[in-house]
């Protein structure tokens, strides 16, 4: 099932909505009790899937994006927007290790209410080199967290008359208030196996929310946001010289709520020089959990570029409101890498 951001007890608790809004809420919130973003492609949000995993790639900086719409066909739609900047940093002091730091935007908006999230976090990580082929690296993340929610285009029971809806009638609901700001911390490990650019491996494990922050908008109500786990593990394994097989899983579990997403792609390199790159890699990912959703995708690797697109086809109960049309999402990725610096000037002799 996804773990999604809007919990219905957290609803519920706050909003007095008509019973047509009341029937659509509960079928798509009353099973998902999580409320964090979403991402089908969490193998292209490194930042978002586990904070161990900033700076851990082999160019110098990376720059991504991802936009995301879900269950536009419902009245309920999920709007999502991420971008996050990584590098590592240099330090000559730490021969047997890197320090990297990034940042993270998220923004999220859904509903009538338009409930929204904007979260502005930073990350650091260090990793340490246990040989040529093994690094492990431990991550943490601060961020500062904004949920807001408008009444403008709600309807309330005792707005109704009995004969009709009066939107200037007194609808006698108290809002404690509509916006609240809240900080978050998590933290993660992850172990990074490689033999060469073509053959690696990552398993980590991410625990999101170690404070436990209160998110109501009811001031009298403390309630929490509860601790996520968050185990993934995605590697690249080399077949031959223009095939490569890829493989994915997610396993998110907080309480009750649990999500495993499990996949795998082909990578087919069109080009491959020391300077050029032209690849694609078609993918295809389940989500268990109640049957939920299967997700064809396409990677599209170009230079410094990464593109990606795939499409959440819903499968679950919830298909008779969606129509099967869980949602597109993109992600663009750009990596820069750094021209190395000569250590020594050497002195050419003049003849």
């Amino acid at each position: 099932m996804e773990i999604r951001r809007s919990s219905k007890n957290l609803l519920l608790s706050i909003l007095n909505l008509p019973f047509k809004i009341l029937i659509i809420s509960f079928l798509s919130i009353s099973c998902l009790k999580g409320q964090d973003l979403h991402f089908s492609q969490f193998y292209q949000n490194p930042l978002n899937l586990n904070p161990a995993l900033t700076g851990v790639f082999q160019e110098d900086l990376r720059f991504t994006s991802t936009f995301r719409q879900q269950w536009q066909s419902v009245p309920v739609p999920f709007t999502t927007f991420t971008g996050s900047f990584d590098t590592k940093l240099s330090i000559k002091e730490i021969s047997s290790g890197v320090i990297s730091a990034g940042l993270i935007l998220n923004a999220d908006q859904a509903g009538d209410s338009q409930l929204s999230q904007i979260q502005i976090a930073a990350a650091g990580s260090y990793a340490h080199k246990l040989n040529k082929q093994n690094m492990l690296s431990i991550g943490l993340q601060l961020g500062i967290s904004q949920r807001a929610f408008k009444t403008d285009d709600l309807q309330f029971a005792n707005q109704f008359n009995g004969e009709f809806f009066d939107p200037n009638q007194n609808s006698r609901e108290r809002f404690d208030r509509t916006s609240l700001i809240y900080a978050d911390l998590s933290t993660g490990f992850n172990w990074h196996f490689q033999t060469s650019e073509r053959n690696w491996l990552d398993i980590g494990v991410g625990l999101f929310h170690l404070n436990e922050p209160n998110f109501s908008f009811l001031e009298e109500n403390d309630i929490k946001l509860k601790k996520r786990w968050a185990f993934s593990g995605q590697g690249l394994f080399k077949l031959n010289e223009v095939l490569d097989i890829s493989g994915i899983a997610l396993y998110n579990t907080r309480r009750s709520a649990n999500e495993l997403v499990i996949g795998t792609g082909i990578r087919y390199y069109l080009k491959k020089e020391d300077f050029s790159l032209f690849a694609i890699q078609p993918m295809l990912s389940y989500r268990v959990g109640f049957n939920d959703a299967i997700i064809p995708g396409i990677l599209v690797l170009y230079d410094s570029w990464r593109f990606g697109l795939s499409f959440d086809i819903n499968v679950s109960d919830f298909k008779i409101a969606t129509g099967g049309n869980g949602g597109p999402e993109i992600t663009v990725q750009y990596l820069i890498k750094k021209v190395k610096p000569i250590d020594e000037i050497k002195v050419c002799p003049i003849f």
